[in-house]
């Protein structure tokens, strides 16, 4: 039984893989301490929607530095409207001076372009007769890599129930959606 859980834990984590599409660079220290795990707890809404039950009227503000000096900024505001919870982010990535090569080896490259990613999220909460939390974001992204752009959008699910005092039990979907694709040839 064992067995067909974990090919079926492997094919079905193949088929929604992350890319530059629905990029997931962490904008919190904890993010990238549990390496984005914690899809139970109650640590961050990207990790699993289903948090935002859980917490209270908050707004954050994050500059990120990553790799090859990809710099930008997360700003995340939430709030809580009678029974609902809702929270609203806007996200900005990009770096200026990516070298342009030629197909053919050089020492010298034949510019520089700019990369950028820029995204917009809404999360909230599914009230319910059941005792176990419902959250989904929506997200809306737009990304620029030399003469192609991409846009378009992505939902995510979370689910959460504490089964005893310490235990809780967590089930996320992420990155569903589409994108699309357009060059300005």
């Amino acid at each position: 039984m064992i067995k067909y859980f974990i090919i079926g834990y492997i094919f079905f984590s193949s088929l929604f893989s992350i890319g530059l599409k629905a990029l997931l660079v962490p904008h919190k220290a904890e993010i990238i301490a549990l390496s984005n795990t914690g899809i139970a707890g109650n640590i961050d809404v990207d990790i699993n929607p289903a948090s935002i039950n859980q917490k209270n009227s908050f707004i954050g503000f994050s500059n990120n530095k990553w790799l090859g000096d990809l710099s930008g900024n997360k700003i995340f505001y939430s709030w809580k409207n009678k029974e609902y919870i809702q929270g609203l982010s806007f996200e900005y990535l990009g770096i200026d001076d990516v070298e342009l090569r030629d197909d053919i080896p050089n020492d010298i490259p034949q510019g520089q372009i700019n990369v950028n990613w820029i995204s917009f999220d809404y999360v909230g909460n599914i009230k319910n007769s059941f005792d176990f939390d419902i959250g989904y974001k929506i997200k809306l992204n737009y990304s620029k890599l030399y003469l192609q752009r991409y846009y378009g959008y992505t939902f995510d699910f979370g689910f959460k129930k504490n089964v005893h005092e310490y235990v809780d039990v967590g089930f996320v979907v992420k990155n569903l959606g589409y994108e699309y694709k357009s060059n300005d040839v």
